[in-house]
């Protein structure tokens, strides 16, 4: 490594620390998203803001991807896609 690269890389492991955070956390909420879709959703109360507010996170993500890949047989591969992608950015971005 370049001796002006490793002030570098220390100043930046606050960063990756939360990158990492935030890919593994978002890892858990699409996993829930996941399960939720073989549920049915409530009527109402506090787990339907849980709910939703799970759909509202994953959702721009999950859109854009179900794009490149639509549902195949009823089935939604794009959660799949998704998982490899944050398992790729977390190789990178958490060694």
């Amino acid at each position: 490594m370049a001796p002006g690269l490793a002030p570098v890389l220390a100043s930046m492991a606050p960063i990756r620390r939360a990158l990492c955070v935030a890919i593994t956390v978002y890892g858990l909420v699409l996993l829930v998203r996941v399960i939720m879709s073989w549920l049915r959703p409530p009527v109402s109360g506090p787990m339907r803001a849980a709910w939703e507010l799970v759909h509202d996170v994953t959702e721009p993500v999950l859109t854009p991807v179900r794009g490149i890949i639509p549902a195949a047989g009823g089935i939604d591969f794009s959660p799949l896609l998704v998982f490899v992608i944050l398992a790729v950015l977390q190789s990178v971005i958490c060694f």
